[in-house]
């Protein structure tokens, strides 16, 4: 098409012939068009382009490029081509003329060319319409005829913290002064300090006109949102307008260079008030029309599974400065939090929208799943008081799990054997003894020589505490479930097992008086409790033999006091939860128990059995662990470990560990340490035995150091698949996740996070809740 068109203007002869075209003759306002001017050209001369002083209803935007290069036959005819870019300004039908070519004495005028410009289907910018933008408008104070101004408006003079600010900047062009620019001109707004800026659409070209005395203004505006952060003064500094002008009608005349600046402001920020806050609100957030609700995408679930649970919080204001809902969840409830969404919304002029704070709980077990009832305090600006926002609470079925549970066989329960001998020895040496025996070797080899003192005969007497114990364990094992029976029932057992009505009665009181030292110290009447002890062991030496030397059998493992009577009966209670097939109290029982009695090997094995009895495997194998430490040779605890190995591969580095405990080798320590000071005593030298004996002291003293130390790091073993993230919230970018039943080192806790490390080195966080603690963070 080109090649023709040339060819056509040669045809018509003439040393200069010149058409013109544009890319498009039906346009918007705002859209660019190109505008061509082709000519031929037979002679070598140069060519000149004058341009109008302006193309009715369009903006010189582009540069005007010329190419003189192409030719079109053997005898170097060559084509000029003037191309100039236009913006639409004006809706209407336009002619574009006025160009004007000069090659030597030819001076040829351009055809005009005619374009027709509409008006926009819908607003140039949403924000540029609603009523509180349109109100500013209003406010803008325009120059006086034949100037340039720009202003600042702002939709308040005092405002809370929090609130909403509107920052309107306008500028005021004479639209003859405004068509003569090559460029449209930079408006910059005012650069605020200590305000949170929301970034809004630029409102291009053109928003509204106003005829001022002869003169037609264009009026062009930015618009920006803000939320100021701490209360004060705000100050507004100046917006800034430059542009240039041609100083002649050539296109390519300098310009003269204008920079204006508008009148500076302050706001007055408030903070909001202190009193009508309500109780317990620790952060009200400033906004309007809050609404808040419950969104449940699964309306019901089933056992073991992460419930979905979604909190919107709707209203108007600054949807990032919403914290979160302080909310009271059930109690045990495994809570996760989940990432944050928010959508914004504009209602007239003002800034909104719902945010969701996303949350998991998982449900242990089938029932009904209470969410708590909602309050959401937030300070209103429009009525200057605090208010509330609030739902009723919410109830989620729990059905049972879905994939029914493989049946599992019920695993014995140990019996209450207090700490380990070994620790209860080592436990009961005070550092100054321990110092004693391994730095002053003089006093070793004096206890040495020295002949051993007997044990006290009276000690039940000495410690009134044991004597209760015994008493004790002689009733529960009579009657197994005396704790949830009567008196007159207890009798009625003791006399069926062969006590005569005096003996049964007198135990019966006696277990009740114990019973009232267990649930309140000090309220047995007016004896002490050393006269109740001497009465409970004048009462034991007056049953059977047979019977006393089983009860004495059973008393002598215990080295209890009144605490310990505790936390036997309730090892007794989780027994009984278990046996009757109340897995899951059981555990509640049992964890309590190893709690207060940490180092009871027997609480943490049970409380593991209850957990692998409803499937927590995880939980089962930290109590197992912690149990295997403090009795490694304990066969039904390494029948349990082997249980879970078989079924998660992952717990096989976590079960291979030393047949022996740091206190039996600190044991051992003592006694090498002693013979071999002994050694040295008798021979009244050292001798290669006695060396040897004290090298083997300090040896098994440092295995048992580190040992210690070993089994005493934090750890845990995974029981949720849950992502690893890289700072200590829901939002936070995951690195890996990690494998459910494998263990994981402990390094910090902050809050309901926990900082471990995976298998590759790698460091994150996870909740607290994923991790079942074997040893956790001091």
């Amino acid at each position: 098409m080109p090649a023709l068109l040339l060819l056509g203007l040669l045809l018509q002869g003439g040393k200069l012939t010149i058409i013109s075209s544009v890319d498009r003759d039906r346009i918007e306002v705002g859209d660019e068009i190109t505008y061509s001017a082709h000519a031929v050209l037979t002679s070598t001369d140069p060519v000149r382009a004058t341009l109008p002083a302006e193309f009715d209803g369009f903006q010189v935007v582009g540069s005007m490029t010329e190419h003189t290069d192409v030719s079109v036959d053997a005898a170097g005819t060559r084509t000029y081509v003037l191309e100039v870019r236009l913006r639409a300004t004006q809706p209407g039908d336009w002619r574009l003329w006025g160009v004007i070519l000069q090659q030597g004495n030819d001076r040829v005028v351009a055809p005009a060319v005619e374009v027709t410009i509409h008006a926009p289907e819908r607003a140039v910018a949403p924000s540029a319409m609603n009523s509180k933008i349109l109100g500013l408008l209003q406010r803008s104070i325009p120059p006086s005829a034949g100037d340039v101004g720009v202003t600042a408006t702002t939709s308040a003079d005092t405002i809370y913290v929090g609130d909403q600010l509107d920052v309107l900047t306008t500028a005021w062009f004479p639209r003859e002064l405004r068509s003569r620019l090559r460029r449209p001109p930079t408006l910059k707004p005012p650069v605020l300090d200590g305000v949170w800026n929301l970034p809004q659409t630029t409102i291009p070209g053109i928003v509204a006109s106003r005829k001022i005395g002869n003169d037609t203004y264009d009026l062009f505006v930015s618009h920006q949102v803000v939320f100021p952060l701490t209360p004060g003064v705000l100050a507004i500094p100046a917006a800034e307008l430059e542009y240039g002008v041609p100083t002649g009608r050539h296109y390519f005349s300098d310009e003269k260079h204008f920079e204006l600046r508008s009148p500076t402001g302050k706001i007055i920020v408030l903070a909001p008030p202190a009193g009508g806050r309500p109780a317990g609100a620790t952060a009200a957030p400033v906004a309007r029309s809050v609404t808040v609700e419950y969104q449940l995408p699964k309306p019901t679930a089933h056992a073991g599974e992460l419930v979905p649970v979604h909190v919107a919080v709707h209203g108007q204001g600054n949807l990032t400065l919403w914290p979160a809902p302080d909310l009271a969840w059930p109690t045990g409830a495994r809570v996760y939090t989940d990432k944050v969404d928010d959508k914004p919304e504009t209602h007239d002029g003002r800034l909104g929208g719902t945010k969701t704070f996303r949350f998991f709980i998982l449900a242990d077990s089938a029932g009904s799943l209470i969410l708590p009832a909602i309050h959401y305090p937030f300070f209103d600006p429009a009525t200057n008081r605090y208010r509330e926002a609030s739902t009723e609470s919410a109830i989620i079925p729990v059905l049972p799990s879905e994939v029914p549970l493989e049946r599992r066989d019920i695993l014995p329960l140990a019996s209450d054997r207090g700490s380990p001998l070994a620790m209860q020895i080592t436990d009961s040496l005070g550092g100054s003894i321990w110092l004693l025996v391994f730095l002053a070797p003089a006093v070793a080899v004096w206890r040495a020589a020295r002949r051993r003192v007997p044990p006290q005969p009276a000690r039940a007497s000495a410690d009134p505490g044991m004597a209760l114990v015994r008493f004790q364990k002689f009733l529960h094992e009579v009657v197994p479930d005396a704790a949830e029976r009567q008196r007159a029932s207890i009798v009625a057992t003791l006399r069926q097992t062969g006590f005569d009505r005096t003996t049964a009665e007198s135990l019966a009181c006696l277990y009740d008086d114990v019973r009232r030292v267990r649930y309140g110290p000090g309220s047995s009447g007016d004896r002490s409790v050393s006269d109740l002890a001497r009465e409970v062991a004048a009462t034991l030496r007056k049953i059977p033999r047979r019977v006393r030397a089983r009860v004495a059998a059973t008393g002598l493992v215990a080295s209890l006091w009144i605490l310990g009577f505790q936390l036997s009966a309730q090892t007794l209670d989780g027994a009984s939860l278990y046996q009757r097939g109340a897995y899951q109290a059981a555990k509640e029982r049992f964890a309590l128990a190893a709690q207060e009695a940490p180092t009871f090997a027997t609480n943490w094995y049970n409380l593991g059995a209850a957990a692998y009895m409803t499937h927590a495997d995880g939980e089962a194998a930290a109590a197992w662990i912690r149990a295997r430490e403090l009795t490694p040779r304990s066969r039904i605890i390494q029948s349990g470990l082997i249980r879970l190995r078989l079924l998660h591969d992952e717990l096989r580095d976590s079960t291979n560990r030393l047949l022996v405990t740091p206190s039996e080798l600190l044991l051992l320590a003592l006694l090498a340490w002693i013979v071999g000071w002994a050694v040295v005593a008798l021979r009244r030298r050292f001798t290669a035995t006695s060396t040897t004996g004290l090298g083997l002291a300090l040896m098994l003293a440092l295995s048992a150091v580190a040992l210690q130390y070993w089994e005493q790091r934090p750890r845990g073993i995974v029981v949720q698949q849950l992502p690893l993230r890289l700072s200590p919230h829901g939002l936070a970018t995951q690195i890996s996740t990690l494998n459910v039943m494998s263990e994981v080192p402990l390094e910090q806790r902050r809050s309901d996070w926990l900082l471990v490390r995976d298998a590759f080195g790698r460091r994150g966080w996870v909740p607290a809740g994923a991790v079942a603690v074997i040893h956790g963070i001091d």
